[in-house]
């Protein structure tokens, strides 16, 4: 009833904020069998069937119903292919679930959201796919060489894989994207940390002391520190 009354443009919201609402339930199984009762006149609905249909899956996941899980988020999608949560989810029951990985891979397609693409790369580098990550960022900034981001993670992947020429290039590009830009400062130093310690396993100081000379004060100071006493 709470649905029915809310305001159409909070409705989603309220349904993704469900599992969270029901995480002290000592019977989680029943916990999910009487929300998907609740939520069964939105499970058609154009509008938010993709969440409702996502918060069915994560409690039946949570349940290690992880087939049924798999089912409701592909329901998600096809009800509302613009839609990106039953793609989140499809990405964490990817871990376990080749099918949901060839899902996930296949889907992704569709959208071209940088956050949802790079988010997917983290995840197959923690499972261990470097290459597949390697080749899912090469696609993105082939795409779109102005995706900044993606060459961040890019050079992340590729340093994970021992290519530090690749590394290289896409953190410079990355710092050539973003110069002068204040509320990357974070990221630029990632990118500087994983350039001088590039420099320093080629042996080249000069150009180690290089990036971290630009590394200022902030969270990143002491490990610039730690880097340039090993040179």
């Amino acid at each position: 009833q709470e649905l029915q009354w809310a305001p159409a443009k909070d409705r989603g919201a309220l349904i993704m904020s469900i599992p969270g609402l029901l995480n002290r339930a000592t019977d989680r199984k029943l916990a999910a069998q009487i929300t998907e009762r609740a939520l069964g006149d939105w499970l058609a609905d154009a509008e938010v069937g993709a969440q409702a249909w996502t918060v069915i899956a994560q409690m039946k996941a949570q349940n290690q119903d992880m087939e049924g899980a798999f089912q409701a988020v592909q329901r998600g999608a096809a009800l509302n292919p613009k839609r990106a949560e039953p793609i989140w989810l499809g990405m964490e029951l990817a871990r376990t679930m080749p099918v949901a990985k060839v899902w996930v891979t296949q889907s992704l397609s569709n959208f071209d959201d940088p956050v949802l693409h790079q988010g997917w790369a983290r995840i197959l580098v923690e499972m261990g796919q470097l290459r597949e990550a390697e080749n899912a960022m090469l696609l993105r900034v082939q795409k779109n060489p102005k995706e900044i981001s993606a060459w961040l993670v890019l050079g992340a992947v590729q340093q994970e894989l021992k290519n530090n020429r690749g590394a290289s290039e896409a953190w410079q590009r990355y710092l050539k994207e973003t110069e002068g830009q204040a509320p990357r400062k974070r990221e630029r130093e990632q990118a500087l940390l994983g350039l001088a310690q590039i420099a320093i396993d080629e042996k080249n100081d000069k150009q180690a002391d290089h990036w971290l000379a630009q590394i200022g004060d902030g969270e990143n100071a002491m490990r610039a520190l730690g880097l340039r006493a090993s040179i």
